[in-house]
């Protein structure tokens, strides 16, 4: 038993065997097998789950290396349907917004190559888009494998999902 003081010189006394008495009316009382089962009211992710959040993520970012067509977009989908992260899920709704706004500007580099009058503009674009390209998704991938808490977002790209 511990006690504790009260400013009037009084002993106030509180016991374990008190507190849970108390709590026992407010929260439902379970049996030892069921506690696997019951979830904790503050969950706190395990290292497992980070590590599998920090792989998700790089993942769903760095798909733009692997292939710059359509399996660049298929795994970032394929995450997006199979984890139940809202921050996994996040971020792999960034990378697909960054590649479909890359093939949308890839589209256009091709249109002004088409036309006559559009190809240094599209040298210029293409360029451009080349580079962002490259920088953007280690950028993404940076802040993925490095900050856990929030998905990260890609600057000057139109948000579809």
């Amino acid at each position: 038993m511990s006690g504790i003081r009260v400013a009037n010189d009084e002993s106030l006394s509180i016991s374990r065997e008190s507190v849970e008495r108390s709590w026992s009316l407010v929260l439902p009382t379970t049996r030892d097998d069921d506690v696997d089962r019951v979830p904790s009211l503050l969950p706190q992710p395990s290292m497992d789950d980070l590590t599998t959040r920090k792989v998700l993520s790089v993942v769903s970012h760095a798909s733009i290396f692997i292939n710059a067509t359509v399996l660049a977009i298929a795994i970032p989908i394929m995450i997006l349907m199979l984890s139940n992260d809202p921050i996994v899920q996040g971020n792999s709704k960034e990378a697909l917004n960054f590649h479909i706004n890359l093939l949308i500007g890839y589209a256009i580099v091709a249109l002004l190559f088409i036309s006559i009058i559009g190809i240094p503009v599209a040298f210029v674009l293409g360029g451009i888009l080349a580079l962002v390209n490259l920088i953007m998704p280690i950028v993404a991938i940076v802040h993925a494998a490095t900050n856990t808490e929030r998905p990260y977002r890609y600057p000057f790209v139109w948000h579809m999902l």
